[in-house]
Formats: structure tokens, C-alpha cells, sequence
């Protein structure tokens, strides 16, 4: 578009007390035209700024981070670690690691160093084995780190992740060393020192050609104690579905053992079960870190009885506890059961309570149900207002139309159940009618009957409804109201809040 505008070339400016007088001169006047485009707003070019989103006390946002630079792009969308990183095609730089002390364990202190010319840290304490400690790396900017034992290993050669999987400026990785390190001929070729090898890779795929490495020193005091189990992937005594007769169960422990387990409180020599168990202290858990996994699948879960297995542990020091770690399970008695669901049908409103009952399972009916009109998987599902006891209520507004709405539930043993219900919706727009109207002679009364159920106030003149005085029956086709006025000003509601006014003059009756 264009614009023509006006300038003066002369212009007299008077200040004066309380207002400000601004004279435009009619002499030499100049007309200047110019254009105007209007176009969509684009970022800048580059990514230069891109980090400026990343700023822990405000959130950043796609639509943020994107409007710092044409090549700003979100990683970690999803997470509680969102971070905008440029995605430019120039960045050839790899991350730049450096150690973050504020990540590495409380009562450690460290020492920058370097080895062939790589730089790195070493711990100034010695780490007592089977402790779990924390170390953490700061990157220049958001990046996955991986360690391996060997060095030179390239990134992608490396099979261990240093810390979380998501791309941060911050790792950290918590682990603890036994007796792959403190037996006598390992410590006789490596002098009791160690190195962990870190590299990293940025969004880009840049990864460090040159390790960064942590090195530390074990105590090889000799180990006595025997190994603790620390967590398990099933929670004691949690309820399993019925019919399940065997479960997977993960076992923690705080060094690298081998543990068994027997239905018989046993000795570690005499039960009868063995378990899958990581064997290196460089392999800690990805869910309790720190700790190392013994995988089994328990055997015999009966429905009748609460169960019980007995786990005992060795460490590679060959310490093995001398009481059990006692686990149980119950078993749901019954299958879950949908033992009513409601409405179904034609439904001539525009909203609906969707009304479950369920009974049996785990704890009485005690369960989540869930909804949906278009599947009946339950983690897709929307989970009810009010659930999680044996009665579950929705309300649910729906357009006119054929429905299917299915309903699954499901307890805290697993135990599910699922069901469905037709459901047609059917409701109008139309103000109610008045088909016919008289007047009672025996009673002396104004008789009204409308064309559909609906409540019906009156009032001598003009009112708005909920004012008038309310005539007989309530969302029903006939109502009455005694005759004492000529006039009758009437408004009629129907089920879906339409509204029909009227006005009856009754005058010829009288």
C-alpha cells in the first residue's frame, strides 16, 4: 500500500506553562510518497543467540527459542529439560567438557591434570569400594556424554552413557568400584589407579575426538561386609493380577553380587534359584545409580495365599548374607468386574453422566476407569473425575449423533476390565409450542398443554423467566394456574433450556 504525507519545512515549537503548542507553517511545503509492505515477521538469521533461551529462571518455549535465530531449535521437547541449541550447518565444533563440582560427591575434592596432552581430573581422595559416588562434567554447551574404560574408544564405539540420555549442560553419573579393581593382580598392573574415559556429542552429531578422563584410586582395604539389597522393581507386597502364576522381579544391590533366591528360608549355598546379575561395577543401574541389577522371574505366585520368597546375595569377595531379605506378594482372589454401566441408549440431552460400578480384583472394586469414544486401550484412555474407589462418575457433553462410549478400568494389581455402551445424542434447539389452552370451568383454572415436557411460569406483564410465578407440573405437556387476570404474559423451558414466550388474553371467556 502507499501513503501521501504532508511535511512542513518550516516549524515554530512554543513552549508555554501548562501545554505545549506545536504551529505548522503552510510555506514550502514538500510531498513525499513511500511504500509500505507488510510481511510475515522472520527471525534473524543464524543461531548466534540461541542459548539465551536457556535461562533457568524463566522457561523457554519452542515459539521463544525459535524467534532468537532462523537455525534455534528445541531439544528435549517433552522434558522438564528443554534446552535451544543452534542447529546451524557451520557448527563443526565439538562440546567442551569440563568437571562441575558442584555434581561430584560431598566430602571429594579434585585436581586438574592431564595425560598426553588430554585434559582431565583426578580425585584427590581414595574411593572406598562398594561406595557410591557421583561425578559430574559441565559441557559449553548441550550435549550426551558416554565413558568407557579404554581409552581412545571412540563415541560411538563407547557403550555406557555418562549420566541421562537427553541433551545437558550437565552430567553426572553415580557409581561404585569392588573387586575387579581391588583384587591383587589388578592392582599389580595398573598401581591401584584408574580412569574413566568421557566423551561427548552435541545435537549436530560433533563428537570429541580426544577423551576427557577422571581417574581415581580404590582403597583396597579388604572387603568383609556382604552386599544390601537396596530396592526392588516391585514394591513388597504388591498385588499381583489374578491368574498370574510368574512375574519378572530386578533385584538392587550396592556392589556387584550374585544372588539366589528359594520359596524356603535357606542358606546362599542351598537355595535352589539363581539370578542374572551384573558382575562390573562399571555397568551401575540406569534406574537406582549406584547400585547393580539381579534379574529373575519368580515362580509359583498362587491365588489362594499370600507368598513369600526368601533372596540372599555374594559379593565377589564371596560375602554372602547370612539372613534373607524376605519378599512378598498377594494375588488378587477374583478377576475385576464391570458390574454396571450407565446410560446407554437414547439420550435427549446434551450432557451426560457416565456412571460405573466395579467389583472384585485386587481390593473390592477399588480401581481406575477410564473412557473413550474412540478406543478401548487404557493407557489412551481419559481417566475419570471421579475414580479410584468401587464407584466412577464422568460427566460428558457430547454432540448430537451415535456413539460408542467404552470404559476400561483397571486395579492395582493389573487386573482389567473393559466394556462399552451404545449411545445415541439427541436434543433440539426449538422453543416449546403450545397446542392447546382452555379454561377449566369446574376448577375455575387456566389449563396449558405444550408440545413437549416443560416447566411454565406466568406473570401479568413482561418478566424474565425465573421471575414469573411457576404454574403447575414441572417438565411435563400440561400445566394449570388459577384464572385471576385477563392477561396471561407465559414463558415456557424445556429440557434443553429453549424457551417459548406467549401471550394469552382470555378476556372472551369471561
Amino acid at each position: 500500500g502507499h501513503k501521501t504525507v504532508t511535511v512542513g519545512s518550516n516549524i515554530i515549537t512554543t513552549l508555554a506553562v501548562g501545554y505545549l503548542a506545536v504551529s505548522y507553517l503552510n510555506a514550502n511545503e514538500t510531498t513525499i510518497t513511500y511504500n509500505v509492505d507488510c510481511k510475515p515477521w522472520t527471525p534473524p538469521k543464524g543461531g548466534a543467540n540461541c542459548e539465551l533461551c536457556n535461562d533457568e529462571r524463566t522457561p523457554c518455549s519452542e515459539y521463544k527459542c525459535r524467534s532468537l535465530g532462523a537455525a534455534c531449535d528445541l531439544v528435549n521437547e517433552g522434558t522438564e529439560d528443554e534446552k535451544c541449541v543452534s542447529l546451524g550447518v557451520n557448527d563443526v565444533n565439538s562440546p567442551i567438557i569440563n568437571a562441575n563440582t558442584d555434581l561430584i560427591s560431598e566430602g571429594f575434592t579434585i585436581t586438574n591434570t592431564t595425560d598426553q596432552g588430554n585434559p582431565g581430573i583426578k580425585l584427590n581422595e581414595l574411593l572406598p569400594a562398594f561406595t557410591p559416588i557421583q561425578l559430574g562434567i559441565l559441557t559449553d554447551e548441550p550435549a550426551q556424554c558416554r565413558y568407557s574404560t579404554t581409552p581412545g574408544t571412540k563415541y560411538d564405539e563407547m557403550t555406557q552413557d555418562f549420566g541421562s540420555t537427553l541433551y545437558l549442560y550437565n552430567q553426572a553419573l553415580m557409581f561404585s568400584l569392588g573387586d575387579e579393581v581391588t583384587a591383587e593382580e589388578i592392582t599389580a598392573l595398573t598401581q591401584g589407579i584408574f580412569n574413566l574415559y568421557i566423551r561427548c556429542s552435541d545435537i549436530q552429531g560433533n563428537a570429541n575426538e580426544n577423551d576427557f578422563f577422571i581417574q581415581f584410586q580404590v582403597d583396597t582395604t579388604p572387603d568383609l561386609s556382604p552386599p544390601q539389597i537396596m530396592y526392588t522393581s516391585v514394591e513388597e507386597g504388591t498385588f499381583y493380577a489374578h491368574g498370574v502364576n510368574e512375574s519378572s522381579l530386578t533385584l538392587y544391590t550396592n556392589e556387584p553380587s550374585s544372588c539366589k533366591w528359594d520359596t524356603a528360608d535357606t542358606s546362599y549355598e542351598v537355595m535352589q534359584n539363581e539370578m542374572i546379575c551384573s558382575q562390573s561395577g562399571y555397568e551401575p543401574s540406569s534406574i537406582y545409580f549406584g547400585t547393580f541389577e539381579c534379574a529373575t522371574t519368580l515362580t509359583g505366585i498362587s491365588d489362594e495365599e499370600i507368598n513369600y520368597y526368601y533372596f540372599r546375595c555374594q559379593d565377589q569377595s564371596e560375602n554372602a548374607n547370612e539372613e534373607s531379605y524376605k519378599y512378598s506378594t498377594k494375588s488378587s482372589e477374583s478377576t475385576l468386574s464391570i458390574t454396571s454401566f450407565e446410560p446407554e441408549g437414547l439420550q435427549k440431552n446434551n450432557t451426560i453422566t457416565l456412571e460405573v460400578t466395579t467389583d472384585g480384583g485386587a481390593e473390592d472394586g477399588k480401581s481406575i476407569c477410564k473412557f473413550s469414544t474412540e478406543t478401548n486401550t487404557y493407557t489412551e484412555m481419559t481417566e475419570f473425575l471421579t475414580t479410584n474407589n468401587p464407584k466412577h462418575e464422568q460427566e460428558l457433553t457430547l454432540f448430537p449423533g451415535e456413539y460408542t462410549i467404552y470404559v476400561t478400568c483397571q486395579d492395582i494389581a493389573g487386573n482389567q476390565n473393559i466394556t462399552s455402551n451404545e449411545i445415541t445424542m439427541e436434543y433440539d434447539e426449538t422453543p416449546p409450542q403450545i397446542e392447546r389452552f382452555y379454561i377449566d370451568e369446574a376448577l375455575y383454572s387456566l389449563v396449558i398443554e405444550t408440545d413437549e415436557e416443560t416447566t411454565c411460569e406466568y406473570a401479568p406483564e413482561s418478566f424474565t423467566y425465573g421471575e414469573g410465578t411457576q404454574m403447575t407440573g414441572q417438565l411435563t405437556t400440561t400445566h394449570e394456574t388459577s384464572v385471576n387476570q385477563l392477561i396471561y404474559y407465559l414463558i415456557c423451558e424445556d429440557l434443553y433450556g429453549n424457551q417459548g414466550t406467549y401471550t394469552l388474553d382470555i378476556s372472551f371467556w369471561t
